[in-house]
């Protein structure tokens, strides 16, 4: 049975989270301060996650986590805190917290994240130890690809693949093989021989270029383009695409067996918008780069920001917030960036409301969260939103919440 560590000094809390978390199966106990909580980890045999509230009445829940991390105690450790708190949150998550929640706690969230921040943990614990008794062997005779980064051979070459030259930069070319090639050139499966090839954009390939890049996978052999003699090779491939393959597949412009021989394993990227906690994460990293380009001295981001950035769908991703962070950081003349700069830097996308960007379904779903989330404070729920409380009572009114 999994074991959880409480530590949370609200009594009544602390107990119903400990009754709901036994009856999903956990084995719980919980403190109420970090002294508490510090007695308990040195004498139990072993603990499979800590969730503690950020402020305690002795020290601060991070406290909790340095001893931890002094003590060689790997268990992930969830931070409980509320949205006005959400700086301290992101400290966490610097800190070693494999993920925090905020206040009032979502049971289904909070079960997802306790259920990840495990499975996540076991996952490097067995890397860890694969990569210990891996770390000499031979490189495999075949294309595979290996989802932990210490798994994967030292040497290798990441090409994003024009498709009118990838033949050549794949398996290279013999000189005079075409107008331009002025000398032999050596291509990125050869040059890479041994290790771990990464191919971006795979999705672009050309048909030819799908047949030729088949059959070196297949046989383990390339020829380069005006050659006669064909080099062994043996690589690991990585692929990565923007492309929906499977749709490329059935609309023919993927080969279905070229698609079949690149996907023995899938990692499927999140959007921004679904990766919870990193968005302030990559927001905080963003903000750094910023200062130093521009020269500021920004800290980030004041609570009213923080919930901006959560409420937005971020269509754009990283690039996006990379920019949004970066006008903000450039707009803000005090310490942080406020919803005055973050609402300037944003600009037209935020032009009437973010909710605008979804349809009524996710609309109503997501003020349905954010009055949960506020107690059925409809002005607090429009601040967590980033609108006006005159845009989320015409909103609750039109889609009759």
């Amino acid at each position: 049975m999994r074991h959880i560590l409480i530590v949370e000094d609200d009594i009544a809390f602390g107990t119903m989270l400990q009754t709901w978390l036994r009856r999903k199966g956990f084995e719980v106990d919980k403190a109420t301060s970090v002294g508490a909580a510090v007695k308990l980890l040195v004498d139990m045999k072993s603990v499979d996650l800590v969730l503690s509230d950020l402020r305690l009445p002795d020290h601060d829940g991070l406290r909790l986590l340095a001893w931890m991390h002094e003590h060689r105690i790997n268990a992930p450790f969830i931070v409980m805190t509320n949205y006005a708190e959400v700086q301290n949150a992101v400290l966490a998550m610097k800190s070693g917290a494999a993920d925090y929640i905020a206040k009032p706690v979502q049971p289904d969230i909070l079960l997802q994240k306790i259920n990840d921040a495990m499975e996540q943990n076991t996952q490097q614990s067995n890397a860890t130890i694969q990569n210990s008794t891996t770390q000499n062997a031979p490189t495999a005779h075949n294309s595979k690809l290996k989802t932990q980064n210490s798994l994967l051979p030292a040497t290798s070459r990441a090409r994003a693949i024009p498709r009118d030259v990838a033949a050549s930069e794949f398996f290279g070319h013999k000189k005079g093989a075409f107008t331009g090639a002025d000398a032999d050139k050596r291509g990125a499966f050869e040059i890479a021989n041994g290790g771990t090839l990464f191919l971006d954009e795979v999705g672009n390939l050309s048909y030819e270029v799908q047949v030729q890049l088949l059959r070196a996978l297949q046989e383990r052999r390339i020829r380069p383009v005006g050659g006669t003699k064909e080099i062994d090779i043996d690589i690991r491939l990585v692929c990565a695409t923007n492309e929906n393959l499977e749709e490329a597949v059935s609309e023919g412009r993927f080969r279905e067996d070229l698609y079949h021989r690149i996907n023995e394993f899938t990692i499927y990227m999140p959007k921004l918008s679904e990766r919870g906690s990193d968005l302030f994460l990559f927001a905080d990293l963003f903000s750094r780069h910023a200062n130093e380009e521009l020269n500021r001295n920004v800290e980030g981001f004041d609570s009213g920001a923080a919930e901006m950035l959560a409420s937005h769908s971020w269509p754009g991703n990283l690039r996006e917030l990379n920019n949004v962070v970066k006008r903000a950081v450039l707009l803000t003349r005090g310490s942080q960036i406020t919803t005055a700069e973050l609402t300037l830097a944003m600009g037209q996308i935020r032009t009437d409301n973010v909710l605008q960007l979804h349809d009524e379904d996710t609309e109503r779903q997501r003020i349905i969260t954010a009055l949960q989330q506020t107690n059925g404070n409809k002005a607090k729920a429009a601040r967590l939103l980033g609108v006006d409380r005159k845009t989320i009572y015409n909103k609750i009114e039109k889609l009759g919440i």
